[in-house]
C-alpha cells in the first residue's frame, strides 16, 4: 500500500478509545488521520454493520459517497488491526465493508463500486451542469460540485453551448453533457435547454456514484 500517502479518515462511530489506539497504529507506520472536513484522505474506516446497529455499516453520507466516486476503499476496522499485526499498511481487498442490507436497498456493491472507479473514474470527460434552483435549494452545494470532481466530471457554471437551445440545437443531444434539475425546474430547463437533452435529479446523481453506472432511466426530461 505504501506509506506516504496513506491518509484515513475515521467514521463518527468509532468510539474514542478505538479512535486512540489505531491513531497511533497509522502514526506508527507512517500514515495520517484525516480531520472531519478533511477531503484528500486515501481511506475510510469504520466498523461492519453486522450488529445493524444505525450507526455502523454503510451510512450514506458526504465522505462514503466520495470514497465511492473516487475510488477509495471502505475498509472495516479490522483493516488496521491487520495493519498492526502485519507492522505494514496491508492490501484492502479482504477487508473491505460488506453491508448486505444496504447493498440491497441501494442496489450497488460496495467492493464493486470500488473496482469500477479505480478502473475509471464514471465522470470522466463528462460535463455537469446544475440548474440555479438545484444549487440554491441544496444545503451545501460546494459538496455536490466535490463529488463531480471526485469522480473525474468538470462542474459548468453555465449551461454547456452543446446543450443549449439555438442555432445548431437540431441534432442529436451531445452525449457528454448531464444536466441536473430540481422537481420545479421544467418551465426553466424549456427556455435554456435544448429540446431532447435529458435531465436528470439529484438522486439520480447519488445513485449513479454508488452504483459506477451513468444515470439513464427516467429522465425528468422538461
Amino acid at each position: 500500500e505504501g506509506t506516504l500517502r496513506i491518509r484515513v479518515m475515521f467514521s463518527t462511530c468509532i468510539g474514542k478509545a478505538l479512535l486512540k489506539r489505531h491513531t497511533a497504529t497509522i502514526s506508527a507506520l507512517g500514515g495520517s488521520v484525516a480531520e472531519p472536513n478533511d477531503m484528500d484522505f486515501t481511506h475510510y474506516v469504520t466498523i461492519d454493520g453486522k450488529a445493524r446497529d444505525k450507526t455502523t455499516g454503510f451510512i450514506k453520507s458526504f465522505k462514503t459517497l466520495l470514497a465511492l466516486a473516487a475510488g477509495r476503499p471502505i475498509v472495516d476496522v479490522q483493516w488496521l488491526e491487520a495493519c498492526k499485526l502485519q507492522k505494514e499498511f496491508v492490501g484492502v481487498e479482504e477487508f473491505m465493508l460488506k453491508d448486505p442490507a444496504a447493498e440491497k436497498e441501494h442496489e450497488f456493491s460496495i467492493a464493486g463500486a470500488y473496482t469500477a472507479a479505480r478502473s475509471q473514474l464514471l465522470l470522466t470527460g463528462f460535463s455537469i451542469f446544475f440548474t440555479p434552483k438545484l444549487l440554491k435549494e441544496e444545503r451545501n452545494p460546494e459538496q455536490l460540485k466535490s463529488l463531480v470532481a471526485a469522480a473525474g466530471g468538470e462542474v459548468a457554471d453555465e449551461v454547456p453551448r452543446s446543450a443549449a437551445p439555438g442555432k445548431g440545437s437540431n441534432g442529436p443531444p451531445p452525449n457528454n453533457v448531464l444536466v441536473f434539475a430540481g422537481s420545479s425546474d421544467k418551465s426553466w430547463c424549456r427556455s435554456h435547454l435544448r429540446a431532447g437533452l435529458p435531465v436528470y435529479r439529484r438522486e439520480q446523481l447519488v445513485a449513479a456514484l454508488m452504483q459506477q453506472r451513468l444515470p439513464s432511466s427516467r429522465p425528468c426530461s422538461p
